[in-house]
C-alpha cells in the first residue's frame, strides 16, 4: 500500500513541476544542462522530503507553518530575468544550472510539503524508507517525461522563441501562487 500512496502522493505534488521540467528542457542546449536538470531535481525533491520529514517528526503539531514565504524565489529570478536583456533568437547567453533547478522546485514545493507531511507523520521508519525510494525512482521517470514534452518541436519551437517572455511570466505566476497559497 505504501508504494501506490507514493506514487500517488509524487504525482499529485508535482504535475505543477512538469510544466517546469518542460520548459527546461526545451531550453536545454546540450547534454550538460540536462544533466543538471536532473540533477536539481534530485536535490530540489530531496530538500522538500527532507523537510517534510523534519517537520513531521518535530513540528507535527503546528498547523500553522509559513511555507509560503518561498514564493519569493522564483519572485526574484523573474526579476533577475527581467534585468537581463532579452536575447531573441540568441540562446547561447542562458544556461541552465541544478542550483537554478532545485532552487525552482524547492520554490513551487510548498504544496508538495504539505502533501508529504501528513503522509510521513502517519508512517512507520520503513515505509518512510520506502517512501523515500519510490520518491527517488520517480524522479527521472518524471524528468524524462517533462523531456519528452520539451522536444515536442511545436512547444520547443514556442518556448524557444518566447523564452525570455515565457521565463519570466512563470517565475512570477508561480511566485504569486505561492505566496497567496
Amino acid at each position: 500500500m505504501i508504494i501506490f500512496i507514493s506514487i500517488i502522493a509524487f504525482v499529485s505534488s508535482n504535475v505543477d513541476d512538469i510544466m517546469l521540467l518542460t520548459l527546461l528542457y526545451a531550453q536545454s542546449k546540450n547534454r550538460y544542462e540536462r544533466k543538471n536538470i536532473l540533477i536539481g531535481q534530485y536535490i530540489g525533491i530531496f530538500t522538500l522530503v527532507s523537510i517534510s520529514l523534519i517537520i513531521s517528526t518535530i513540528l507535527v503539531k503546528s498547523t500553522d507553518i509559513p511555507v509560503n514565504w518561498l514564493g519569493i524565489i522564483p519572485i526574484a529570478l523573474a526579476v533577475k530575468e527581467m534585468t537581463q536583456k532579452d536575447t531573441g533568437t540568441d540562446q547561447t547567453t542562458i544556461k541552465i544550472t541544478f542550483l537554478q533547478v532545485a532552487m525552482l522546485t524547492v520554490a513551487s514545493g510548498a504544496d508538495n510539503i504539505g502533501v508529504y507531511v501528513p503522509i510521513i507523520s502517519q508512517q512507520s521508519p520503513k515505509e518512510t524508507f520506502i517512501f523515500c525510494i519510490i520518491f527517488a525512482l520517480m524522479v527521472p521517470l518524471w524528468s524524462l517525461l517533462g523531456y519528452f514534452i520539451g522536444n515536442i518541436p511545436v512547444i520547443q519551437k514556442t518556448i524557444r522563441k518566447h523564452e525570455h517572455l515565457i521565463i519570466i511570466l512563470i517565475y512570477l505566476l508561480l511566485g504569486i501562487w505561492i505566496l497567496v497559497n
